[in-house]
């Protein structure tokens, strides 16, 4: 009989072990699914006003200012005048919000405890709206990442999460603010653990970002409807030989990416911050160049995501064209 009573213990203790488990499981679950959607809602508002903004802008500078000036001077001159608002407000106001958005994110979380002051989600919606609307060769993603991270950031401290807990907590809000205005919740999520990292990832953050990302997706999708970013032609076929070619476009296309990101560093850091002129001045000078190429490559302002979609679907076929806006779009970013 002894062996069979070893063997009964041992079963009893697998069993509590493993229930155990299952409950500390179930309690993450519920805690995160919560805290996630609640910081989903939280981007997915977010998002919503942003796109707002920058709808609102873009009617009153393309359409009125525009209508009075002509197209020309209208092109010309409005990214000079975004890259004024932009900088006047930013740096008399919200310092931290200078940039593209990504990174005030990760030194935010980093160095700062996850703690974002609250003027700064208003001023970075102003700031990139103004830039975007007016031309400025700009996306919104960044912009949004930062402007849910910040929402989350002042939630979570209400809330009173643990440092521990806000960093999850503002991850999960990236998610909801990018799956939201780029409509592709799972990316964002994916986006948005790997992106505060070097070579590692947050994985506790997986699970709220997914709930977070397809709430904010959600939300944003139900004011703004549910057609794609980027739309792709029917169903496409690649038959298996051309894989070798899709493996020679992923390198290229991290070369490209290596050197957008040095030109993009190096030219704030070499040229714009050597401009001995106040800091709420050189987005105007920024704009003004943009304005200049965009005199004779209008396809590099703003987001653009319409000619993005006209590539994809063919409609812009010489190579000339495509790697003169390759080269452009880059500088006036």
């Amino acid at each position: 009989m002894a062996p069979q009573a070893e063997e009964l213990r041992l079963r009893i203790e697998r069993f509590f072990k493993m229930s155990g488990f299952r409950l500390a499981y179930l309690s993450y679950i519920g805690k995160w699914a919560f805290l996630g959607f609640i910081v989903g809602v939280v981007g997915g508002v977010a998002a919503i006003i942003f796109q707002a903004m920058l709808i609102l802008l873009e009617t009153f500078f393309w359409e009125k200012f525009a209508l009075l000036t002509g197209e020309k001077l209208a092109t010309l001159l409005l990214p000079a005048f975004g890259g004024l608002v932009s900088g006047v407000i930013v740096y008399k106001v919200a310092p931290e919000a200078e940039g593209h958005g990504t990174d005030a994110v990760i030194r935010a979380i980093h160095r700062r405890w996850s703690k974002i002051r609250a003027r700064v989600p208003l001023v970075k919606v102003i700031a990139s709206s103004a830039v975007i609307a007016s031309g400025g060769s700009a996306g919104k993603e960044g912009p949004i990442a930062q402007v849910a991270a910040g929402a989350a950031s002042i939630l979570g401290e209400k809330l009173g999460l643990r440092v521990c807990d806000r960093r999850v907590f503002v991850a999960a809000g990236i998610a909801a603010g990018i799956g939201a205005i780029f409509k592709a919740p799972f990316g964002a999520s994916l986006f948005a653990i790997e992106v505060l990292y070097k070579r590692d990832y947050e994985v506790e953050a997986f699970v709220p970002s997914i709930i977070a990302s397809v709430v904010g997706y959600s939300i944003y999708c139900s004011v703004y409807g549910w057609t794609p970013v980027l739309s792709f032609p029917g169903n496409i076929f690649i038959p298996p030989i051309e894989f070798i070619f899709v493996a020679i476009l992923g390198l290229l296309s991290g070369f490209l990416a290596v050197i957008y990101v040095k030109i993009f560093y190096g030219m704030r850091d070499y040229v714009f911050n050597r401009i001995k002129v106040s800091p709420c001045i050189r987005p105007m000078i920024g704009g003004l160049l943009v304005g200049l190429i965009g005199l004779y490559i209008p396809h590099v302002m703003g987001a653009k995501y319409n000619v993005l979609n006209m590539i994809i679907n063919g409609a812009y076929t010489s190579t000339i064209f495509l790697f003169s806006l390759m080269i452009f779009k880059l500088l006036a970013t």
